[in-house]
């Protein structure tokens, strides 16, 4: 069994996800910063290693569900928000649009650094830490200028396993603007190999090579399209029934506005069945699922082309 398996068996063996995740707040207790190393994702293009889910949180009749977006133009939640936004306006659907507007989760793949490195797909948010502390990393043009980086290059590549860049992640514990734990991304100010040690090594290449398909694998648990039109039917099929009246009622001159809720304004009748959409409608590009053109031909080709890329880098590191 590979080094990657054995952690994924090991780290989920109560888990029926059989993906290694670590949230930086949920790390063992008093461990308030480490380090961790990106590492290329072979199932991105150009093995960019930022792995977008989208993902309907708090869902169906207890709001305690979720699962994965299928894309606007399948996705149950997504169609009904964009019927309210169509008949509210945008101002009243700004109120409620968190209810059918799927969270963007973000994992980077990679290993955390320490006596016994670990391959993780570390989480992090979208807006907090990687629209801003990640992207601001990758684009710093001091950064750029410290490591004699061209300034119109578009981003510093610090999964690179030659000359990457470790991220320092600090854990911050709750305070008077968060209850919960929140934590931030800093780079390390040195460029380095992706491994110091012969252990990091065997784990990196093992990693390279068997690092799963995240999003597949994850849809496959989370699950998407039948758990969504289920999630959706529980939560709002009483509403259906008994939301109808009253909308399309005339309120009297002294009844008190009521306060927009999602619950009081579903939309009925959305058609979201699958087979009843015409394919050809459908701009692919905007479905982030799993993807549809990796062939295990395609799979292959890229596995090859990934290991002779690391194994040319590994053989100019060796000599050193």
């Amino acid at each position: 069994m590979s080094v990657i398996s054995d952690s994924i068996e090991r780290k989920n063996r109560n888990n029926s996800l059989t993906l290694p995740i670590l949230s930086p707040t949920k790390v063992q207790n008093g461990l308030n910063e480490f380090v961790f190393r990106v590492l290329p994702y072979k199932w991105n293009e150009k093995n960019d290693p930022a792995i977008i889910v989208p993902q309907h949180n708090r869902i169906g009749a207890k709001k305690k569900g979720f699962a994965v977006c299928t894309g606007k133009d399948n996705c149950p939640y997504c169609l009904a928000g964009e019927k309210l936004r169509n008949e509210i306006g945008n101002e009243e659907y700004k109120k409620i649009y968190r209810d059918f507007k799927p969270d963007q989760q973000i994992y980077l793949p990679g290993i955390k650094r320490g006596r016994v490195p670990e391959f993780y797909f570390l989480k992090i948010s979208y807006t907090s830490n990687y629209s801003t502390q990640f992207l601001d990393i990758i684009t710093n043009k001091q950064l750029k200028a410290l490591f004699n980086i061209p300034d119109d290059t578009q981003y510093i590549n610090l999964w690179d396993l030659k000359s990457g860049i470790d991220l320092i992640i600090s854990v911050n514990p709750p305070n008077a603007s968060s209850i919960y734990p929140t934590f931030t991304l800093k780079e390390s100010l040195k460029m380095t190999p992706a491994f110091s040690n012969q252990i990091e090594k065997e784990l990196i290449v093992d990693s390279l090579k068997n690092m799963p398909n995240f999003t597949e694998v994850y849809t496959q648990w989370a699950g998407s399209q039948e758990k969504l039109e289920t999630l959706f039917n529980e939560q709002y099929k009483k509403n259906q029934n008994t939301n109808s009246n009253s909308l399309n009622s005339n309120p009297s001159n002294n009844s008190k506005p009521e306060e927009t809720k999602s619950s009081n304004l579903v939309p009925q009748n959305i058609d979201y069945k699958a087979d009843e959409i015409d394919v050809d409608d459908i701009n692919i590009d905007e479905i982030n699922t799993i993807s549809t053109n990796n062939s295990s031909h395609a799979n292959t080709v890229e596995d090859e082309k990934l290991d002779d890329d690391f194994d040319s880098i590994m053989a100019e590191i060796d000599k050193k």
